[in-house]
């Protein structure tokens, strides 16, 4: 009986898709090289390549070999951001404050003509990224900060002081932290704060601890994740480590492919949430796949 081995290489590259895909019959020595260029999609936690449709004549399966990701940013969606608690509205009931820029995004709030504590409440952003030290986001803090005191019309800006190690910042007259102690974004740089500022140490943050991602790929059988279905093809560790990061699987676990013909092949790399890994996009994503003849009954 002879035996298939089909290799796909799919390479992401400055916010273009280039993937080589190499088709290779043991016996009889025979290759078939593919190259795609594409930029459609512009994140490389997923992966997407198109090809002239491929059909199966017996059953693959199909694992993941090796893959290689560039820097995680430390700062993302899910924890750059804090809220202010902006000053009573006096004068007038129509206060509005309009997001013009990347450090500010108004919440989802609704603005009533009352003086429910709520409706004064404003969600900051700082820009996603890999930040080296704690000063840098207590800048981008001041950033935010400063940039809404200009959209109140307010020249009253923040304070910073660097003294024996320690950064500090003082808010403007009339504007507080809301819940401060519960910011993801603040507990990453350990801030001692307070409802008018925080202080925080200076110096380098912490941020090689594992995690894991869970890799996604359209033409594998659906597996079962906490009762729900997902195509999963497996599960590596993951560093926040300056430069590339490079993971091998010695033994790698090979999943049925559920389709008999396809055209794409769609990779998803995720944390244990759901979402989408924060990937540099100044770094390249390799991924390399090993299709075989399917073992599985």
């Amino acid at each position: 009986m002879s035996i298939r081995t089909w290799h796909i290489v799919l390479v992401y590259i400055n916010n273009s898709i280039n993937y080589e895909a190499l088709f290779s019959n043991m016996e009889k020595s025979f290759t078939r090289n593919y190259l795609l260029a594409g930029g459609r999609n512009k994140d490389p936690a997923v992966l997407t390549v198109k090809m002239d449709p491929i059909k199966l004549e017996q059953k693959m399966e199909v694992a993941l070999k090796s893959i290689a990701y560039g820097e995680l940013d430390d700062i993302n969606n899910s924890n750059n951001y804090f809220m202010i608690k902006l000053p009573h509205p006096n004068s007038t009931s129509e206060y509005h404050v309009a997001a013009k820029n990347i450090y500010t995004i108004v919440d989802d709030i609704k603005r009533s003509n009352s003086e429910d504590d709520s409706s004064r409440v404003k969600t900051l952003c700082i820009p996603k990224g890999r930040y080296r030290v704690r000063e840098d986001i207590l800048h981008e803090v001041v950033k935010a900060v400063n940039n809404l005191q200009r959209e109140m019309g307010s020249k009253e800006m923040c304070k910073t002081l660097n003294s024996n190690g320690q950064c500090s910042l003082d808010l403007p007259d009339g504007l507080e932290f809301e819940d401060g102690n519960n910011t993801e974004l603040f507990k990453y740089i350990k801030a001692d704060i307070h409802p008018r500022g925080f202080l925080i140490w200076c110096g380098e943050i912490s941020s090689e601890g594992l995690g894991l991602c869970f890799v996604y790929v359209n033409i594998v059988q659906n597996s079962f994740i906490n009762g729900r279905k997902s195509r999963l093809l497996s599960v590596m560790p993951i560093q926040k480590v300056q430069g590339y990061s490079f993971w091998e699987f010695n033994n790698p676990t090979y999943i049925p492919v559920e389709v008999h013909e396809f055209s794409n092949i769609t990779i998803s790399l995720r944390d244990i949430n759901g979402r989408l890994l924060s990937i540099n996009r100044n770094f390249d994503t390799v991924v390399n796949l090993h299709m075989q003849q399917g073992s599985h009954k």
